[in-house]
């Protein structure tokens, strides 16, 4: 029966060459029926389109463990992305350190580098940006506690000692570290209520988003001669500014979607980041018109609808 079907199969394949068809149709209209008479030469035929399939990607200096992952990688139509790091260069720097009115501003930057240079997390581009780009002597400074950074509270407190003082450091997100703060710090050095400037410090974080720039907070605590904290001590702080930073995108990861584009591949970008972030690092990839979502309107959603 085999040699039967492979004579067949041949005398096809000649024909349909002779009459002008084209060869690759051919071919595969022939390789079809020979399926279709023998079907125990599927297994085979699979096996070795997905060898020749390994070895194409083992060029591009991509190694496949697993024959049957080139199959799922071939039925692949949206792609989930991290930003940082992956759509951008992963090279985060510090911009600037900015007070209340959006001035240049050293203690929103000394504050900046002690809570950098003392914590003891996970290693990380923001705090290592801090510690490259700002410079001060730490002599005279002791760190006396530490409350790490978690996805729930996105803030980290460090305290410190300095000239008898004791004081806590807290550096997050802007908005998580807004929620703590009952004043903020104006220029002449007193304290002003929260309320009177929130909706100018919102205003440039907005606009310094849109900028493609990550905001983060700053704010500040006396406290008496204790030596630990804890995270109920981080209220009615004293807000003193914000941080900015940027991450270039790779100089050819717009070309790259418009290929997987091509392709009919949609990207999705999963951030940590803002919406007023997301949307300016979508526009200067290329992606069009892109439907931006919070973490809290993600949850409300349903599978179907992410999709």
């Amino acid at each position: 029966m085999l040699h039967v079907t492979l004579l067949l199969v041949i005398t096809i394949f000649i024909a349909n060459v002779f009459l002008h068809k084209s060869v690759l149709e051919s071919f595969l209209f022939s390789l079809a029926l020979s399926v279709g008479l023998t079907p125990q030469l599927l297994p085979a035929i699979i096996s070795v389109n997905l060898s020749h399939g390994a070895r194409k990607m083992a060029e591009k200096k991509v190694i496949v463990k697993r024959l049957a992952a080139i199959e799922n990688f071939g039925n692949m139509n949206i792609i989930c992305s991290d930003k940082t790091g992956t759509l951008t260069e992963g090279t985060v720097k510090l911009q600037s350190s900015l007070d209340i009115y959006g001035n240049e501003n050293q203690e929103v930057a000394l504050s900046a580098f002690l809570n950098a240079s003392f914590e003891t997390g996970f290693v990380n581009a923001i705090d290592q940006s801090i510690r490259e780009n700002l410079n001060f002597n730490l002599s005279g400074f002791e760190k006396k506690d530490e409350i790490p950074y978690d996805f729930q509270r996105k803030r980290l407190s460090i305290l410190v000692s300095h000239s008898g003082g004791h004081r806590i450091i807290t550096k997050g997100a802007l908005i998580n570290i807004l929620e703590i703060c009952n004043t903020a710090k104006s220029q002449d050095g007193s304290q002003i209520e929260i309320e009177k400037v929130r909706d100018q410090i919102l205003q440039r974080y907005e606009t310094l988003g849109a900028k493609g720039y990550r905001i983060l907070g700053i704010a500040v605590k006396e406290i008496g001669e204790q030596s630990k904290i804890e995270k109920l001590e981080e209220k009615n702080m004293v807000f003193l500014g914000m941080l900015s930073f940027y991450d270039p995108p790779k100089t050819k990861i717009k070309e790259t979607i418009t290929n997987l584009k091509n392709l009919g591949v949609t990207l999705k970008v999963i951030t940590g980041d803002n919406r007023f972030v997301a949307m300016n690092l979508s526009s200067q990839i290329g992606l069009e018109n892109p439907n931006i979502l919070s973490g809290h309107e993600l949850e409300k959603m349903s599978n179907e609808a992410l999709i």
